[in-house]
């Protein structure tokens, strides 16, 4: 796949249709691991924000794919940094791990 093909998916991930989102996101979870060529333009900083975003969704499929994929792209100290700059998004964290009856995908 190539740089312009990313771009143009991860640019899906800001549609507020679900039909685009959700294929977008799991086409671009294989980018996300350390072996990817294509990890580095994952790793942005607006591509961070969205699946930070999308982590929170109320969709749990959609929720788990973003999850998945920030824990391969933080790996990387910069996006870990960003991640934890992210608005509220450690404490959304620490109650997802803390609270066993709040599941990905629910408020």
């Amino acid at each position: 796949m190539s740089a312009s093909d990313i771009a143009d998916l991860l640019s899906f991930l800001a549609s507020s249709r679900d039909d685009l989102r959700r294929p977008a996101l799991q086409a671009l979870l294989p980018f996300t691991v350390a072996s990817s060529p294509r990890r580095l333009q994952l790793q942005s900083k607006p591509a961070v924000a969205r699946l930070a975003l999308l982590a929170r969704a109320d969709d749990p499929a959609e929720a788990h794919d973003a999850v998945k994929a920030l824990i391969n792209l933080s790996e990387s100290e910069a996006v870990a940094r960003q991640l934890g700059a992210e608005e509220g998004f450690l404490r959304w964290t620490v109650q997802r791990i803390s609270v066993r009856r709040r599941p990905l995908g629910t408020s």
